[in-house]
């Protein structure tokens, strides 16, 4: 399929992705691809590393977001696991506690959405269950948006297991 149609990325939820690339890599051993683009659920480190060794895969990034505002963070080459630049030209993303009172710059707080785009419905101040920690130190990229840390879009829960287990 991907000599046929020359694809060079696959985009979809992180456990559909890996299902299908372990299956293309089953019938053709020599299968590549040079860019998966996942939302929805986070990757593992050990998947992210299977990628990249076994199937030439050079970019894996995420895109975060919500049904009701689309798009709210992506990563750049620079930003990998849990942290994403915020989009705010399309909505504006604050962290708020649980009163919604704005938290300081990397404490955890639930995410906030307000959109810029929607005119007929718009959303203001929306609650989600999403929870992020902003951050204020720029990328190395040198793009201007803000940087979150997403709380589990980029760790998955074996990871998490793994760092407790660590010494």
């Amino acid at each position: 399929m991907k000599r046929e149609f020359g694809i060079n990325v696959f985009v979809g939820m992180a456990s559909t992705l890996i299902e299908l690339v372990r299956k293309c890599k089953a019938g053709d051993p020599e299968f590549t691809i040079d860019k998966i683009l996942y939302a929805g659920q986070p990757m593992s480190a050990a998947d992210r590393q299977w990628l990249k060794e076994a199937c030439g895969t050079k970019r894996i990034v995420s895109i975060i977001g919500t049904t009701e505002a689309n798009q709210l963070g992506y990563q750049c080459e620079r930003l990998e696991g849990a942290f994403h630049h915020v989009v705010d030209d399309y909505n504006w993303v604050e962290v708020v506690d649980d009163e919604g009172a704005p938290v300081p710059d990397g404490q955890l707080g639930r995410i906030l959405v307000t959109s810029l785009q929607k005119k007929n419905f718009p959303l203001t101040a929306t609650p989600s269950a999403m929870r992020a920690a902003c951050s204020r130190q720029p990328c190395s990229c040198g793009r201007k948006d803000r940087v979150i840390e997403y709380e589990g879009a980029g760790r998955h829960p074996r990871d998490r297991y793994d760092e407790r287990e660590s010494p």
